[in-house]
């Protein structure tokens, strides 16, 4: 799977920070967090060359169940997918970087559907950025981190920088091989470094 691809997907789903964690019209469980967990990354992100400031830079934690767990819909035969987002604060270190944590454990494995445990992990850590009616969306997925790319670095347009044209427009980062064949000055870029600490 193309970790790219994973990572857009999810940033799509965290823009929304939505508080309904099931799909399809399936009533949404009591999601249990974990007291204890202890699986902790830090995060730094650093904002470089943005033609101006953002009106929030905000985060997010995204995580998925598996899908045996959950019951099939009578109508669709679909099986909908059970997510729990949740916010990560953002403490400012500079004035275009800022410094975050989530647990990869935090959340509790259950039975929700009485089809036995529903077994939660740990997809991707999103960063929206706002500028106008653009949200600009970064991060890093589980993937990218099990591959040990600790550090990642993603590119903007700064051409999309506070549209107003489009409401609720979001922007994701360009393919590498557009950035080569352009001009650096036209773009913007996050640098997002991710480390597992150790409890």
């Amino acid at each position: 799977m193309n970790p790219r691809v994973t990572t857009t997907a999810s940033f799509l789903a965290l823009f929304l920070f939505t508080a309904s964690s099931a799909s399809c019209g399936m009533k949404t469980p009591e999601i249990k967090r974990n007291p204890h967990p202890k699986q902790r990354y830090e995060f730094t992100l650093t904002i470089q060359d943005a033609p101006g400031p953002f009106e929030s830079v905000t985060s997010s934690a995204l995580y998925e169940t598996d899908q045996d767990c959950i019951p099939v819909q009578a109508l669709s035969g679909a099986t909908p997918q059970l997510t729990e987002h949740i916010r990560i604060p953002l403490t400012p270190t500079g004035p275009n970087s800022y410094r975050g944590e989530f647990y990869a454990d935090i959340l509790i494995d259950q039975d929700y559907f009485g089809l036995g445990v529903c077994r939660w992990s740990f997809q991707s850590v999103g960063i929206a950025m706002k500028a106008g009616d653009v949200t600009f969306g970064s991060g890093m997925s589980a993937l990218q981190l099990a591959a040990n790319s600790s550090s990642y670095t993603e590119y903007f347009a700064k051409t999309a920088y506070g549209k107003t044209d489009i409401p609720d427009r979001v922007a994701t980062p360009l393919p590498t091989n557009y950035i080569a064949s352009r001009r650096a000055e036209d773009f913007f870029s996050t640098v997002l470094t991710v480390r597992e600490q150790s409890e």
